[in-house]
């Protein structure tokens, strides 16, 4: 596994590469905590979350090639090579680099279609996976100044957009569940990791919490379509909980238990606790939203 540094250097070479379509991606994803807890302006942040080589970008339905190259030229252009003929989701360059990228797309469609890669508008031969619940994150977003590495001998400075932490938490709270694991898997690594940075944000401290609670407040108040997640993620974490999904609290407590060294006892306590104060604020939210508080 490549160290922070790495990752760090293969995250700031992919937006100086995609630099011109900042303004029109989303970074989503494991990248997400650690941009925060980095450049968020969080004063009591100290734990750090886990890292992925791949960076997640969001692109919106109406992407247009409003630049001279597409971004399939510009990714060529820069040693990336796509996974597939066609239209590809999945671009990677040298694994001595670590710069893999994966594009995503808010599902439109039946639930059957959903997973699968579809055709961007204006961009040909770039795909996006098409997942649902993704639309939440591009409607609610922050901007970050993030130094993305030393280009042309000046450090350069990106304007990077990312999800609200509460649409962020929602997000992985409603998808987690639909993690299906692979034909060699025993379940899904991704389930768990989903459900890590869910435990690992609840994990960081009371100011990151106090800023999750306030962005839920506020998605709800201002999106009533939000509402519906903001559901379906208390409905989530309850089945987590007390239900059919409490299963899935082995998963991501083995990873607790491994990265702190904790008894499997100990970390499941550890998950069930942080889970059920996720679950008191979503649900205090929904309160407040229904008028009945």
């Amino acid at each position: 596994m490549a160290d922070l540094r790495q990752l760090e250097r293969a995250l700031g070479a992919v937006l100086w590469q995609l630099r011109e379509y900042l303004g029109d991606l989303v970074v989503i994803g494991g990248w997400v905590p650690h941009l925060y807890r980095r450049y968020g302006g969080f004063a009591t942040w100290t734990l750090e979350t886990s890292l992925t080589a791949e960076v997640d970008l969001l692109v919106g339905p109406d992407l247009r090639s409003a630049h001279i190259r597409s971004i399939p030229e510009v990714l060529r252009a820069a040693g990336f090579e796509p996974d597939s003929e066609g239209a590809a989701a999945v671009w990677s360059k040298d694994a001595a680099s670590g710069e893999k990228i994966e594009f995503l797309i808010a599902h439109q469609g039946t639930a059957r279609q959903q997973g699968r890669v579809v055709a961007v508008p204006g961009q040909a031969s770039l795909g996006a996976i098409s997942l649902a619940g993704l639309d939440l994150l591009g409607r609610h977003t922050s901007v970050l100044t993030v130094p993305i590495g030393l280009f042309e001998n000046e450090m350069v400075m990106a304007q990077v957009r990312i999800p609200r932490l509460g649409a962020y938490v929602v997000n992985k709270a409603v998808t987690f569940p639909y993690r299906a694991r692979r034909a060699n898997e025993v379940v899904n690594p991704k389930r768990a990791k989903d459900l890590l940075y869910l435990r690992d944000l609840m994990a960081v401290g009371g100011e990151v919490v106090d800023r999750i609670e306030q962005d839920l407040r506020e998605i709800a108040n201002t999106d009533p379509v939000a509402v519906n997640d903001i559901t379906n993620a208390r409905n989530n974490l309850s089945l987590l909980l007390n239900g059919s999904l409490s299963r899935m609290l082995a998963e991501v407590a083995a990873a607790v238990s491994v990265r702190s060294r904790q008894g499997t006892d100990v970390a499941i306590a550890d998950v069930i606790g942080y889970f059920t104060d996720l679950l008191e604020i979503v649900e205090a939210v929904l309160r407040e939203e229904q008028g009945l508080t």
